[in-house]
């Protein structure tokens, strides 16, 4: 008898990563603010307020059985800025309405090198 491990190998794995990527936004939403800005000018699309991003790694106990947010008015600044960035939309496995413009990623980079900042909002 062979016993097939990669399911829940599989699963171990997806839910690492997501631990790692609840960190990861945590540290860049609250300490990392030109990436923030960086990556906020790349990303286009709208949220389609489907509840997948509340569902990585654990789910959120604010969202209820119908994908809404209990407290999307004041909900957490990790949770406002989400997708930071192209890792963020792998965890969701292309569900997301948000996308990061490859052409826009060029120019904010060659701003940067030049020294040239986005403005910051208010």
């Amino acid at each position: 008898m062979v016993l097939d491990v990669r399911g829940p190998i599989h699963r171990l794995r997806r839910w690492a990563r997501g631990g790692v990527g609840k960190v990861r936004r945590y540290y860049l939403s609250h300490f990392d603010h030109e990436y923030m800005e960086r990556m906020k000018a790349m990303r286009e699309g709208d949220c389609h307020r489907c509840g997948y991003c509340c569902r990585i790694f654990f789910q959120c106990p604010h969202l209820d059985g119908e994908n809404h947010c209990t407290i999307y008015d004041r909900r957490y600044l990790q949770c406002r800025t989400f997708p930071i960035d192209h890792r963020d939309l792998s965890e969701l496995a292309g569900i997301c309405g948000y996308q990061f413009n490859p052409s826009a990623a060029a120019l904010v980079r060659r701003q940067m090198a030049e020294g040239v900042h986005p403005p910051r909002e208010a």
